[in-house]
């Protein structure tokens, strides 16, 4: 006989069944083509865009705006959503040289 005791196991059983509330006036064809959209989603994260940007300038002063302020209470929130984004390639660091001011 062993003197180990009996293990213990412990199963997370779920209903793998996707429950949507899409409204009770669409019809059931609609509501099958949605919930299969829905189910088959998957968040395709794209690390670069072709968007472009350009500045229309009037003069040789260079354009510069202030950073605006936060709360103390809202700081910590949106740093952790930038360091998220940052992580998962959602955005990336940006660093622009500009030449010194006169």
């Amino acid at each position: 006989m062993s003197d180990a005791s009996p293990e213990s196991f412990v199963f997370a059983i779920t209903d793998d069944i996707h429950k949507f509330d899409i409204g009770p006036e669409i019809s059931k064809q609609t509501r099958n083509d949605v919930e299969a959209l829905l189910v088959s989603y998957r968040p395709n994260k794209i690390k670069t865009t072709d968007i472009e940007f350009s500045t229309t300038v009037t003069g040789d002063k260079p354009i510069y705006l202030s950073p605006r302020r936060l709360p103390f209470t809202e700081r910590d929130i949106v740093d952790k959503q930038i360091d998220e984004w940052t992580q998962n390639g959602i955005i990336e660091h940006f660093h622009l040289i500009m030449p010194a001011k006169s």
